[in-house]
């Protein structure tokens, strides 16, 4: 039996509060008995589980449970699912998936669901007695998250595992005509987050600060900024989606008729899927929009990055946002930036130390161009960018090997601030 988890819970649930006080004894007597169900229910799930794990292995995923947001939820799943690919396993293992959180798209959790037992809020109790199952014969308990730069391998390494049914087909081909996108026009999926989203979803992980947040918004990029992009895209006879919820401002009418701004358009948890399914590529300002293209092969062009690290593609592009000193002007060093990596939402030095400098409107559209490039196949690799791109993996191997994904850094971005190299 899973010992260390009952100790943990008993402390955690029985002794203490959510805030960390002591309970009276009471709520100790009442927190008790509840436990001791939870374990009676671990028991009686073994003595069913066990004998199948025989025929069929199980495996009991814990999920990220921070925020419900879909890049968590995604990050998961999907990189769980690659893993059994990778091990060649898929298919052959019953997996019993622990989230107590809503579901962030009830569109993809009803997609996972036809591969795994995802046991949400609504199987709250069933989910309780799941984690205080026995590990016994070939019923094995994993966190899914793996903390290694192993995860980029098994991503790449692995295929999508979605579908859509036909029904669901037929409903996207009828939400892309009433878009006014045609079979066969190519589109762009595009998205940066706002400060009601932030404010929204991302500052109830951070709801204990007591000071001023402002600080944390800093890092959004400008919309404006990616104006000429859109602009650029849309001559090119290539739509532009606006995805993204809880956005602030439509996008200008002036921009051209191609540009779908979805976010104000009816959007619905099975379209954004969709779309994400069906674009040529993403583009996305510091936002993880990213995610729900990622799992059905899409490229992505993320800009305005506030770490110096991007995506988990390898044949995805991506370029930082910088810092600049206040006392000197200068431009901090790309190591430094490694060794501050949360330098861009340092409330302590932000705005007095340093600066951030987004990605200005020429360097997102000189990024996007090398992506349709590369799509095309005619973009050159000269040897100057491989040994400039080689230089720059070496500063991101001082980073956490979690943290080293493969995405590129921009190509012309890096010679212009190959300066920020070790030497």
């Amino acid at each position: 039996m899973n010992l260390r988890l009952v100790e943990e819970k008993f402390q955690q649930e029985v002794i203490l509060d959510v805030n960390g006080a002591r309970n009276s004894n009471f709520v100790i007597a009442q927190e008790f008995v509840t436990l001791c169900l939870k374990v009676l229910g671990g028991f009686a799930l073994t003595l069913i589980l066990a004998p199948i794990s025989l025929c069929r292995p199980i495996e009991i995923w814990q999920m990220n449970t921070r925020l419900p947001k879909i890049s968590y939820f995604i990050e998961d799943l999907e990189t769980g699912l690659r893993d059994l690919q990778f091990r060649g396993i898929s298919g052959r293992v019953w997996i019993l998936a622990l989230y107590a959180l809503d579901f962030p798209n009830d569109q993809l959790a009803l997609m996972y669901r036809r591969h795994i037992w995802i046991l949400g809020k609504k199987q709250r109790w069933l989910a309780e007695g799941v984690r205080f199952i026995w590990p016994v014969f070939r019923v094995r308990r994993k966190r899914v998250m793996d903390r290694s730069s192993h995860k980029f391998k098994t991503w790449n390494a692995g295929k999508t595992t979605l579908q859509f049914m036909d029904w669901e087909i037929e409903n996207g081909r009828i939400l892309e005509n009433e878009l006014g996108l045609a079979s066969t026009s190519p589109f762009v999926c595009f998205s940066i987050p706002s400060k009601k989203y932030r404010e929204l979803v991302d500052y109830k992980q951070t709801e204990h600060l007591t000071g001023p947040k402002e600080d944390l918004l800093a890092s959004i990029p400008d919309l404006e900024s990616y104006f000429p992009v859109i602009q650029d895209l849309v001559s090119k006879e290539i739509a532009v989606v606006r995805m993204g919820v809880h956005e602030e401002y439509e996008l200008p009418k002036s921009l051209g008729r191609n540009v779908i701004d979805y976010s104000f358009l009816n959007r619905n948890e099975f379209g954004d899927v969709w779309l994400s399914s069906r674009c040529q590529f993403y583009i996305t300002g510091g936002s993880g929009a990213w995610w729900l293209g990622s799992i059905f092969g899409k490229k992505t062009v993320t800009t305005d990055c506030y770490e110096l690290r991007g995506t988990y593609g390898s044949s995805d592009l991506f370029i930082p946002q910088l810092s600049r000193f206040k006392n000197d002007g200068e431009i901090a060093c790309f190591d430094w930036m490694v060794e501050n990596q949360q330098w861009s939402h340092n409330q302590n030095r932000l705005g007095f130390d340093y600066e951030i400098v987004k990605n200005t409107s020429q360097q997102i559209i000189d990024v996007t161009t090398e992506m349709m490039m590369r799509i095309a196949g005619t973009w050159k690799e000269t040897e100057e960018d491989e040994t400039l791109q080689g230089r720059f993996r070496r500063v991101q191997e001082k980073l956490r090997p979690a943290d080293q994904a493969p995405a590129r850094i921009g190509a012309k971005f890096l010679r212009e601030h190959q300066h920020l190299l070790p030497d």
